[in-house]
């Protein structure tokens, strides 16, 4: 009874991480795609007087809520599943550790491994990053958007090479901009004084 217990106990706390997993990917996974949205409408529609709107991120959202949403719950679940057996591989490293300085190979299985689906994470979240903002365009489902965007990426890897470096500048930029210049503007508030 009390090995029964506890494996009913393991399996509801796996089901509520993945849970909060597959929902803390899908809400990022959802004001991406309504970002996306937003900007690929202002670019095509900047000077239509048709499609001006004065809210248009709300706009794009609701375009999100209504169309896009089976997208991004499939593509936010394939990643959370992997993300799950990132946890899952953690846990068997840490409660082996023993047999692990007992057994060279079973270490290095476990660390291949892990180093396996880190590989497995960042490429499927670069891809689906990407496939989002062709979802939020296109329109297209999530499977179909993911391999356009595959086939865009393989046809022009130098721009992409150039777009990645690009964003890394700019959010470096930003990461230490903003605070540096809010820092700035508190000093002259409070030196004014």
């Amino acid at each position: 009874a009390d090995d029964l217990a506890f494996r009913i106990q393991i399996a509801v706390y796996a089901y509520f991480i993945f849970g909060i997993l597959w929902i803390i990917e899908s809400c990022s996974n959802i004001g991406w795609t309504a970002l996306s949205g937003n900007v690929s409408h202002w670019y095509f529609f900047r000077d239509d007087k048709d499609f001006y709107t004065r809210t248009p991120l709300l706009r794009s959202l609701g375009r999100v809520f209504r169309f896009h949403l089976g997208s991004i719950f499939f593509g936010s679940f394939i990643i959370a599943v992997v993300q799950f057996i990132r946890l899952v591989l953690l846990l068997i490293d840490k409660y082996t550790k023993k047999q692990q300085q007992a057994n060279f190979l079973l270490k290095l299985a476990i660390k291949c491994t892990q180093c396996c689906m880190y590989c497995l994470e960042k490429t499927l979240k670069f891809i689906t990053d990407y496939c989002y903002i062709y979802v939020a365009m296109q329109g297209s489902g999530f499977c179909r958007s993911c391999f356009a965007t595959f086939t865009l990426i393989m046809a022009h890897p130098a721009q992409l090479t150039i777009n990645t470096f690009v964003r890394v500048i700019l959010s470096w930029v930003q990461l230490l901009g903003l605070p540096v210049a809010c820092a700035f503007l508190v000093n002259i508030v409070l030196t004014a004084q």
